[in-house]
């Protein structure tokens, strides 16, 4: 242990502690400054981090939004694919009935040169031989029913092309 006696320290010079005084406002107004600026620090940084928050909040939205559209996309795809097959079966059932009608209509043309050719022989037949015309023919009636009978064939088979 110190065994000095103790004495009570001595009052300072007028002098020192004028310029204690001056030395501890000098502080204490840098103390304050650091205060204010750490105040303002950290009313940045909060203000930065709710920025930040509020960023991150849009960027998920943006990402939300994002999902949707490329699920809308994808559907609007898969939608465009399945009316490219519907357009492809369309287009290969209308090519295929194009193709039909062609060969319907040269049949028709085939036939009615033929027909064209069989009445140019009966007229030949009834010109060279006029009492022969009549036994050839079927009566009147038996022509109307096999006209009705043909009509009523034609209409079967329309309907039955529509269904298919």
């Amino acid at each position: 242990r110190d065994l000095r006696p103790q004495f009570p320290a001595a009052a300072p010079a007028p002098a020192t502690r004028v310029a204690e005084a001056y030395l501890v406002d000098r502080l204490s107004a840098k103390l304050e400054k650091r205060k204010k600026k750490v105040n303002l620090w950290k009313a940045r940084a909060s203000s930065l981090e709710r920025s930040r928050q509020e960023l991150l909040e849009e960027a998920q939205e943006l990402r939300r939004k994002l999902v949707r559209e490329q699920e809308k996309s994808a559907e609007a795809r898969r939608q465009a694919d399945a009316e490219g097959r519907q357009h492809a079966f369309t287009s290969k059932v209308v090519l295929r009935l194009e193709a039909e009608a062609k060969t319907l209509r040269k049949r028709m043309e085939e036939l009615q040169a033929q027909s064209q050719e069989y009445k140019r022989e009966m007229d030949m037949l009834t010109i060279c031989n006029p009492g022969l015309s009549q036994s050839f023919l079927l009566p009147p009636e038996a022509m109307a029913v096999d006209a009705e009978e043909e009509e009523r064939r034609r209409r079967s088979a329309r309907r039955k092309r529509r269904a298919q």
